[in-house]
């Protein structure tokens, strides 16, 4: 029995279906803070297929010597398809946006632009100091930003909401360069761990967390029991992000620090 959870757990971190899930329903939050009349499902199936679509490619341009390169494939034929067939019904804003962030995404993991002056080919992600950045926009474009594109105006509560989302999705993947700082040396790859102190790491992650605190309490504060529960989501999250720069476990990172998108947008869905 035990080996049987062992290698479902396994499939489950493989195959990146918790990254989908998270940025699916990241986007139904979205739709529930900006009040959509109805959940637009078409894009909720569409970043959820095309979010594994991506995370297989990142996969497949950084394999791992231990493990078959069989799923990704499977998966990437799989929900490569259903991403297309899902695209094709979303507005025409939606779209051009969309194939302009999926370049992005390739960018970030593949070779794609050229700088004269270094003389060399590099990926997005290999650009110093951007990768926790890049995480950031694309994720806070693609699960909030894009959705107000067909219509929704963007105000200052909207903005706010942009930059909550980009702060959250940055404070949870500081811990995540920390870890990778010596795998990111052997690529030549530099970020923000590179740049700070593990001390200097920790001040930055509270400063983030206050400024999530801030920017809540202004757009909740006549919530009081969803700005409650909120707030004390964030203090949680903050410990577990310093947390996680004494811990190495994949399985820490993966259900307790991924797992938080998922806990903060179930939190929207059900309380807000």
């Amino acid at each position: 029995m035990r080996d049987i959870i062992h290698k479902w757990v396994a499939f489950w971190v493989d195959s990146n279906l918790h990254i989908a899930l998270a940025a699916a329903l990241l986007s139904a939050s979205t739709m529930v803070l900006c009040h959509f009349p109805t959940f637009n499902w078409h894009y909720i199936r569409y970043i959820f297929s095309g979010t594994l679509v991506i995370y297989q490619l990142h996969r497949l341009a950084h394999p791992k010597h231990d493990t078959s390169l069989l799923l990704p494939y499977f998966l990437l034929f799989i929900f490569g398809i259903w991403a297309v067939v899902e695209w094709l019904f979303l507005p025409l804003a939606i779209q051009i946006a969309a194939v302009g962030l999926l370049f992005v995404s390739l960018a970030y993991s593949f070779v794609l632009l050229r700088f004269p002056q270094i003389g060399q080919l590099r990926a997005l992600r290999s650009i110093p100091y951007l990768k926790t950045f890049i995480i950031a926009g694309v994720w806070s474009f693609l699960t909030y930003l894009i959705l107000l594109l067909p219509g929704h105006w963007c105000t200052t509560r909207h903005f706010w909401q942009f930059a909550e989302r980009f702060l959250f999705v940055f404070l949870i993947t500081i811990p995540f360069d920390f870890r990778d700082k010596t795998s990111d040396e052997q690529k030549n790859i530099k970020t923000i761990a590179h740049l700070f102190s593990v001390k200097k790491l920790r001040l930055l992650s509270y400063i983030i967390a206050g400024l999530l605190l801030l920017i809540c309490t202004y757009l909740y504060y006549k919530n009081g029991a969803f700005l409650g529960i909120m707030l004390t989501f964030y203090v949680l999250c903050t410990y577990f992000c310093i947390k996680g720069f004494r811990i190495r476990s994949p399985y820490y990172y993966t259900g307790i620090l991924d797992g938080s998108m998922i806990v903060y947008s179930v939190l929207i869905l059900l309380f807000y």
